[in-house]
């Protein structure tokens, strides 16, 4: 299941009772209606974003006591729980496939790769369906230096507010004290 674009009622039935979170995006009027909430899945913390009872945004982290760094399997295992990995583009999927030999066009597009290379920020995109069928973008990002990974939609149906987010929204709500 898509955690975002989920009524918060059909995340708690998948993953259980929930505790309150911090808002990761709010501090300003538009956001009122935003609530968020901390679930356990295995080994990752997955603190959700509600806006008006449907997920907007959701953070992965392996733990705030101890925060690790993401390999990346646990940033593949993170965003299959919002989408399959085929659905995903990369922002290391950019470097353009060798030619084939002769001209000739690939007769099948290289598969898209979940994952990007460490050391490096990696965003991602992929395309989901809402409850009424409509096409909602998903954006998704892994720094290589930072303990976790954001997924949000950025534009829904209305009565839903854009959403703008940046690492520099984000960073400060993960850093150690």
């Amino acid at each position: 299941m898509a955690i975002l674009t989920q009524t918060k009622a059909a995340v708690d039935q998948q993953f259980g009772p929930p505790t309150m979170a911090d808002n990761l995006i709010g501090g300003d009027d538009f956001f009122k209606r935003e609530e968020a909430y901390q679930y356990s899945v295995g080994d990752l913390q997955v603190i959700v974003g509600f806006y008006s009872g449907i997920g907007r945004y959701v953070a992965f982290t392996k733990g705030m006591l101890d925060p690790q760094q993401f390999a990346s399997e646990d940033v593949q295992s993170s965003l299959m729980l919002i989408a399959p990995p085929s659905q995903w583009k990369s922002s290391a999927d950019q470097t353009p496939a060798p030619a084939p030999a002769g001209g000739a066009k690939p007769s099948t597009p290289p598969p898209a790769h979940v994952i990007g290379s460490v050391g490096a920020d990696v965003t991602y995109q992929c395309t989901i369906k809402d409850s009424a069928g409509n096409d909602v973008s998903v954006l998704a990002w892994h720094r290589s230096d930072k303990a976790y990974v954001f997924a949000y939609c950025p534009l829904m149906m209305p009565p839903q507010p854009a959403i703008a987010a940046s690492p520099a929204v984000i960073d400060p709500n993960f850093e150690q004290s």
